[in-house]
């Protein structure tokens, strides 16, 4: 065995001694006033600011992400905050953690993952879209507490467990990733946002490379975002777009906000960032005609509409057909005329802006009795 080797072999021991340490304390000695929980990064940055509360507060608290990579950006902030977390790339560990209260942005998720004596099963919304559209209709069952977003989420929640006879607290909260969000300076050149979701209809037909093509232009930045299933799904296609337009600048960085929070305007169809640009820039949004992405087969026995429905439908909203003509116009009036949203349109949809954590740190003292 050469030392190259040696070396190797006693960092691994080292760091299964670590592990071996931290599940001894987990499951023997550590109770957890609230332990956060993130099935991968991308839906970590919702649970971050009422963490940071939470531990300000004097709550024991312990972040769980599963994840088979190491993030940099995450693991600064929980440092530089000094909490407690760890990223692990198997949920096995979940049974050790000693807790009452758990709390997570993760949705169909089953509370078995967890210790026996879990008692606060909390979701927080990872997006801003309605709970009984996009998501399946099982999403929730095991959740008993939600902190939510705004009123929209607390009269879903209500009605999905009043649905399945299930008892429920509500906590009027916020939107996490709200706190985080903050308006840049703009740069020269305006930029344009393009951040579609995912939905019933073809990626590479709707972005093609025409619309792509038509919409770069010597007046402002075009940034195409897509949807992390998107970047999935279209790795081949979102390379021949690098490929053919090298100025066009595309984000795949999921934990990415830099972007969002200098657009001039957005481009969407029916994602929840839509609600996340209005929030942050009280501006109007530029929203493509394209058929709703319904998830849930029993949307439509609900008697609410949905919420990323009813937002497209806000004047100066505007609703635009996917074509390049069109939209170019729509963006060339938006950026002569600059309108901007009136602030009580985002009480439909939002809480406690840029106090999430705070409000989150707060019922979370309540309900563990801190």
């Amino acid at each position: 065995m050469n030392k190259q080797n040696i070396i190797l072999f006693f960092k691994k021991v080292k760091k299964a001694i670590i592990l071996l340490k931290f599940i001894i304390n987990l499951r023997f000695k550590l109770k957890y006033d609230v332990v956060f929980f993130s099935h991968g990064v991308i839906d970590e940055i919702w649970i971050r600011t009422t963490a940071a509360y939470c531990l300000n507060q004097g709550l024991k608290i312990l972040i769980i992400i599963i994840d088979t990579q190491n993030n940099e950006k995450i693991k600064k902030f929980y440092q530089e905050h000094a909490i407690n977390f760890i990223i692990v790339s198997h949920d096995w560990l979940l049974k050790f953690v000693k807790t009452d209260t758990i709390l997570t942005a993760t949705s169909c998720i089953s509370k078995t993952h967890f210790n026996k004596q879990v008692k606060n099963f909390i979701y927080m919304p990872h997006s801003l879209v309605s709970l009984h559209s996009v998501y399946p209709d099982s999403a929730f069952d095991d959740f008993n507490i939600i902190f939510a977003s705004g009123p929209h989420h607390l009269e879903e929640f209500r009605e999905i467990k009043k649905r399945k006879g299930q008892s429920y607290k509500g906590f009027k909260v916020g939107y996490g990733k709200l706190d985080l969000l903050k308006e840049k300076p703009k740069s020269s050149k305006p930029l344009i946002l393009l951040a579609p979701s995912w939905g019933e209809y073809n990626f590479k037909n709707v972005f093609n490379k025409d619309l792509i093509e038509n919409l770069l232009c010597t007046s402002w930045e075009l940034v195409l975002r897509p949807h992390p299933l998107t970047i999935r799904q279209e790795e081949i296609y979102l390379d021949e777009l690098k490929l053919k337009h090298p100025e066009l600048i595309i984000d795949l960085d999921v934990s990415n906000t830099s972007f969002l929070e200098k657009a001039s305007i957005l481009i969407t169809d029916y994602s929840g960032i839509s609600m996340e640009f209005m929030a942050l820039h009280q501006k109007p949004v530029i929203f493509l005609n394209l058929p709703a992405k319904i998830i849930n087969q029993n949307f439509h026995s609900y008697n609410s509409e949905a919420m990323e429905q009813t937002i497209r439908t806000i004047v100066p909203n505007q609703i635009v057909e996917p074509d390049p003509k069109t939209l170019k116009k729509s963006i060339e009036r938006l950026l002569k005329e600059k309108p901007t949203l009136n602030k009580s349109i985002l009480d439909l949809f939002i809480y406690n802006r840029h106090q999430a954590g705070n409000f989150g740190a707060k019922y979370l003292k309540e309900l563990t009795g801190i």
